[in-house]
């Protein structure tokens, strides 16, 4: 496998709400995450709609104002506020690709999650989720919906895109194996 591009990548929104509305012995290891990347100088990706941002605005500042964590408050901000450093992706819904990507992910109330893994495809980088119903679809330990998007991503010459849970991206990302 070739190197893991760190530079950017894309954080789903659930990513960092189950890091403020999780017991700590469940979300200690999305902030151990957020921090190597952070230490990395890596920065998100995002939309240049703004689409990421405004749900990133929506569902998190609404969590944390529930939640009142001061704990990650600095982290927090390094990862949600504006920023021109962020890589910016032009989302086109009439091409191809996300009209593969619409096709496998499961789309319900709003389109946000398609736009997380469209951003991560495009850009050819890792997509960091814990939604494991509409883009990992982990059935009985398979992710089918993962590994048909993966697929999209080759068919497309997209080789670098993967798409990890937050566990797993500790393992791959943080503690990366000898080979990589």
């Amino acid at each position: 496998m070739s190197k893991l591009s760190l530079d950017f990548v894309a954080i789903d929104t659930n990513v960092f709400g189950h890091l403020v509305t999780k017991p700590a012995e469940e979300s200690v290891h999305i902030e151990i995450l957020l921090v190597w990347l952070y230490d990395n100088n890596t920065r998100l990706i995002v939309d240049s709609k703004s689409r990421i941002a405004n749900e990133y605005q929506q569902t998190l500042v609404e969590r944390l104002k529930i939640h009142q964590h001061s704990l990650y408050e600095d982290l927090l901000e390094y990862w949600l506020s504006p920023n021109s450093e962020n890589m910016i992706v032009t989302v086109d819904h009439k091409e191809d690709l996300m009209k593969e990507i619409k096709k496998i992910v499961k789309i319900g109330r709003k389109s946000i999650d398609s736009i997380f893994v469209y951003v991560a495809i495009r850009s050819d980088r890792a997509l960091i989720t814990n939604d494991r119903k509409d883009i990992i679809d982990v059935v009985k330990g398979d992710s089918k919906r993962r590994l048909k998007l993966l697929d999209v991503a080759r068919k497309f010459g997209f080789e670098q895109a993967v798409i990890f849970d937050s566990q797993e991206a500790i393992s791959e990302i943080c503690l990366p194996s000898k080979d990589r």
